[in-house]
């Protein structure tokens, strides 16, 4: 069930939720995750803020309705983004009598269109203001059924009273899979990518604009005018974020959309030689991908690799991914990096590598001490066109128990990663697109060796996946709280005896697990396919 389908079921038959989004409530500098909705009653208009109970909001009981945001004669909004920094939040301010009440919302395709809902709704309320008194008796009844009913003490108790839009005028498969060391995972992603057409930007050249252009320009005036009038922040600081807001609102009028195919894939080769032809795992499908992103794990696993970061493997395995990309299409290389045996290579269609812009890359060693490279991250990021990628090949802490751990690399790597050729350097998270792949090393909890091996060969993946510590953590909001991962339907890709698609055979019995992992962030992102080999 979407979001905007759960709201909907916590209102009145006849009120209907317009938009909402999932964004951040910022009080006495704590943030805290908040969902917003603009209900529509009749014509008229107002702002519904709900506390979810869980991270992941599945039905009506997972929201809690805190308050109504008020506006009147005394109320102010302020909407801004920091420029220069892709993918920044944006900021929403708003202010009535000595009230104030501010959320950040992440920036990107649902946020333009609450945004955009939220100009008209609010303009709609204005007109109507203008017109005839409104009255709003309707939200009070949910305030007094929320008030009668549970509900949590949160940073808005103060925000409880409800003021009604009054006189604001805001424009405000399984397949078969063979050792662990053979046993690699890949997705195969279609996402849609904003780049101004460039045969229209030539023709914007032209000395005389053109008639359209003339139209949209002095709408974009009058928006941003209006929204500087009803702004309460100093005006040279506010309004490039304005002017940006408003472009980025509307820029499905000056943008086109073109849709490209990646190949993610990662593989724990165990420290092998690269003896295996790859075409099988890269080339597998009749359509040739546009980018390649390949991540190894355990690539060498010598004390020169860990002491000095030099490895002849490093041009092996580079060599072979090159032999094994699709013969369909010509690729170069994007560019390439390694932390002792984690290594992340990028390749592109040549026709495409002239929009490849911004390129670099930084690692994050999370291993002994914390530091050291035998486990962390690496990541490559460039610009698409007009769309940023970010993709990370990780290596997480090992062992059944250690599950904590993992989520403590990940944070690390988060909040770590920083690619500091940018002033302000930028994080992961201020990409249009995340890829994160790699073995993450999430077990399965409280499951003996002979257990999982009897609901493996009876078929039944989605019982095993209720143990699935990576699902279970997810769940919980610990990590990766604003990541998708697509069902997994494959058998475990750990662990393997050496050559064979036979589960760990040794001593040690290692319960099977899906340590191989792939997941994404970012909209107008789609899983074209997932596989396991």
């Amino acid at each position: 069930m979407d979001l905007q389908t759960v709201v909907q079921c916590k209102l009145n038959a006849e009120d209907n939720c317009l938009c909402c989004v999932e964004g951040m409530l910022v009080s006495n500098w704590v943030r805290s995750t908040r969902v917003i909705a603009i209900v529509q009653h009749q014509g008229e208009n107002a702002l519904f803020v709900y506390h979810a109970r869980q991270a992941a909001v599945q039905n009506a009981d997972d929201l809690a309705l805190e308050t109504v945001i008020a506006f009147d004669s005394t109320t102010t909004f302020d909407v801004n983004s920091a420029m220069g920094i892709v993918g920044d939040d944006l900021e929403l301010r708003f202010r009535n009598n000595d009230l104030e009440t501010v959320f950040e919302l992440p920036i990107g395709s649902k946020c333009n269109a609450f945004v955009s809902e939220l100009y008209r709704a609010l303009e709609l309320s204005g007109t109507q203001l203008a017109s005839s008194a409104t009255e709003l008796s309707w939200v009070e009844r949910y305030l007094i059924s929320n008030h009668s009913g549970d509900h949590s003490s949160t940073e808005m108790a103060k925000a409880e009273k409800v003021s009604c839009i009054k006189d604001s005028k805001l424009e405000a498969a399984p397949k078969r899979a063979f050792n662990r060391a053979d046993a690699a995972t890949d997705s195969v992603f279609g996402f849609e990518d904003n780049f101004v057409d460039l045969k229209i930007q030539e023709q914007n050249r032209s000395i005389m604009p053109s008639v359209k252009e003339e139209k949209l320009q002095k709408t974009v005036e009058q928006e941003v005018g209006a929204l500087l009038r009803h702004s309460s922040v100093d005006l040279l600081g506010s309004r490039d974020g304005i002017i940006k807001r408003t472009m980025e609102t509307r820029e499905i009028e000056y943008t086109d959309l073109q849709s490209f195919r990646f190949f993610t894939g990662t593989w724990n080769v165990n420290g092998q030689s690269a003896t295996v032809a790859l075409q099988a795992w890269l080339a597998k499908d009749l359509e040739p991908p546009d980018v390649y992103a390949v991540g190894f794990q355990e690539l060498d696993l010598s004390k020169e690799a860990f002491l000095f970061n030099d490895s002849p493997r490093e041009e092996e395995w580079q060599q072979a991914v090159t032999n094994g990309l699709h013969p369909g299409a010509e690729y170069r290389l994007v560019k390439l990096v390694r932390l002792v045996g984690m290594m992340l290579i990028v390749y592109v269609q040549v026709k495409h590598y002239g929009q490849i812009m911004d390129v670099t890359s930084e690692v994050v060693g999370t291993g002994i001490m914390g530091k050291m490279g035998n486990k962390g991250g690496v990541a490559i990021r460039f610009m698409l066109h007009n769309t940023s990628v970010c993709i990370v090949n990780a290596h997480l802490a090992a062992h059944t128990e250690d599950y904590e751990r993992r989520n403590q690399d990940f944070s690390e790597i988060c909040s770590r990663m920083r690619f500091a050729r940018f002033d302000p350097p930028l994080e992961i998270h201020q990409h249009d697109v995340v890829l994160w792949i790699g073995d993450l090393n999430y077990r399965l909890d409280h499951l003996q060796y002979d257990h999982v091996m009897l609901l493996l060969n009876k078929e039944k993946l989605q019982k095993l996946l209720e143990y699935d510590q990576l699902y279970k953590q997810k769940k919980k909001g610990m990590v990766f709280t604003s990541y998708t991962e697509a069902e997994l339907t494959f058998p475990p890709t750990y662990k393997f005896d050496t050559g064979t698609d036979v589960y760990d055979t040794s001593e040690k019995c290692r319960v099977p697990a899906w340590c191989d992992r792939i997941l994404w962030r970012g909209g107008q992102i789609k899983q074209v396919q997932r596989k396991s080999f």
